[in-house]
């Protein structure tokens, strides 16, 4: 009698190919490696990456190795800086209303919160002025944590407040007594437009995964 030996020949059975929802470069990450020999089965598929939002877990029936293409969104960061005078010796200056737009015309209009929403909020949720009729909806999903809203539709100028769906939030961020101010949540986008009350514009590269420091003029 021939003694047949069994031998285990492990592959990758999942193959997963991660891309940056900001940036559209690759992200590596693990996939999933096995015995050939135990297909079919079912695998519990956990993607996770340093400084970015981990993704459900997706229960997967696998007959064959596979690949699968997943989007992961960066962590938010925070913009934070001074408002300065423009003067050849800059004062600090207190008060000041910090607002970001759009980097550039056709992207998304954008609204920075001035503390993060605690829940998640689908795409086309509404957002809405309290205290006045403009109403729009979200462009693109957020997450608890977000305070950088991509919207459908511009909002009027000078609005103070929305309501995301039941969440209410002022808008921007105001400069304390030394001048120094914070906006929290800021993801989704690779650049935006910020100013200082009535200062000059300036367009800013959002850096992830770090603080990204600010200095504003007025």
């Amino acid at each position: 009698m021939t003694r047949l030996d069994l031998v285990a020949v492990y592959a990758a059975l999942i193959e997963v190919r991660a891309t940056d929802e900001v940036t559209g470069e690759r992200v590596p990450v693990p996939g999933v490696t096995g015995d050939l020999a135990s297909l079919p089965r079912r695998i519990r598929l956990t993607v996770t990456a340093p400084g970015y939002r981990p993704l459900p877990p997706r229960d997967l029936l696998v007959t064959a190795p596979r690949i699968e293409t997943v989007t992961l969104r960066p962590l938010p960061v925070r913009l934070q800086g001074v408002v300065v005078t423009g003067q050849l010796t800059p004062e600090p200056v207190p008060g000041a209303l910090v607002t970001v737009a759009a980097a550039q015309a056709g992207d998304p209009p954008l609204l920075a919160l001035r503390s993060p929403l605690r829940t998640a909020h689908q795409a086309t949720a509404s957002v809405r002025d309290p205290a006045g009729p403009w109403q729009t909806t979200l462009a693109h999903a957020v997450d608890p944590g977000d305070a950088l809203l991509r919207l459908a539709a511009a909002p009027p100028p000078g609005i103070a407040a929305v309501d995301v769906d039941g969440e209410q939030r002022a808008v921007g961020a105001v400069s304390g007594a030394t001048g120094d101010y914070v906006l929290r949540g800021i993801g989704g986008v690779r650049s935006l437009r910020i100013r200082a009350a009535t200062g000059p514009e300036m367009t800013w590269d959002v850096a992830y995964g770090q603080v990204n420091d600010v200095e504003l003029r007025v």
